[in-house]
């Protein structure tokens, strides 16, 4: 089943770089007792998730599912074309729009919130292989890791000192405050929480090839894409056509 996920600017960057395979998102109403209890006997996760002492939890989203993202976009550059932009594709460092002016003279779109993207102008899916509750606090710092709070992007965990480790998990404390804390689910409240992990089923995004060679997964070339690499997205490494991740490297199909 497709069901629709919202995702902020930076999260959204995290998703298409690979960083991010783990969401959070808090359970409501909070159950009233402890220790969640799988019903195994139902071998259906939508029944709920029990609580000892009281309450049960039905997850939004369940293993198997597809998920297209909401992201913040606009159309064109003044409302009116069919072409959608993201919000992602123009932030720059330290996930800020730098003046009033992208890199290549454009004005910055007048954007539209996540909760208004209709689902024909998402472009990214993502399947979830897990879902399963817990306090928020019982998170890992490998778990901060796989939600994108990373240090050094590049370097896979292992490679990380233990001090760095766990420095991914106070990122992310930072982040879920900066989110949730206003809305009454602080760090410190450690509330019960949903933990969706998701792989990247597909991406559809415009892309600049620098070679006519098809992609080596639907095998289609699209005219369209042209040589202009001041335009190149953070994207290009998955086909426009059929959205699969590219082989080739991150400037060609």
């Amino acid at each position: 089943m497709e069901k629709p996920i919202l995702f902020s600017t930076s999260m959204v960057q995290a998703i298409l770089t690979g960083r991010k395979t783990m969401t959070r998102r808090v359970i409501k109403p909070q159950p009233t007792g402890t220790d969640p209890i799988y019903n195994p006997s139902a071998h259906a996760p939508d029944r709920g998730w029990y609580f000892k002492g009281g309450g049960v939890a039905r997850p939004r989203y369940q293993g198997g599912d597809i998920l297209w993202v909401r992201e913040t976009w606009c159309k064109q550059f003044d409302n009116t074309g069919d072409d959608i932009s993201y919000r992602a594709d123009w932030e720059e460092k330290d996930h800020k729009v730098v003046g009033e002016l992208n890199p290549y003279g454009f004005e910055i779109p007048k954007w539209h919130p996540s909760i208004h993207m209709p689902k024909d102008a998402a472009r990214i899916f993502l399947k979830v292989t897990d879902v399963w509750a817990e306090r928020l606090q019982n998170m890992t710092p490998y778990d901060a890791w796989l939600e994108g709070c990373r240090i050094g992007n590049s370097y896979p965990w292992e490679d990380h000192i233990p001090e760095l480790q766990q420095m991914c998990r106070g990122l992310y404390v930072g982040l879920w405050d900066s989110l949730n804390a206003t809305r009454g689910y602080s760090w410190a409240s450690n509330p019960w929480v949903w933990v969706i992990s998701f792989e990247l089923e597909s991406v559809k995004v415009r892309a600049y090839r620098s070679t006519s060679e098809p992609c080596e997964w639907c095998g289609k070339t699209d005219k369209y894409f042209g040589d202009d690499f001041s335009a190149v997205s953070l994207y290009v490494k998955y086909c426009p056509n059929c959205g699969r991740k590219l082989k080739g490297g991150d400037t060609q199909c």
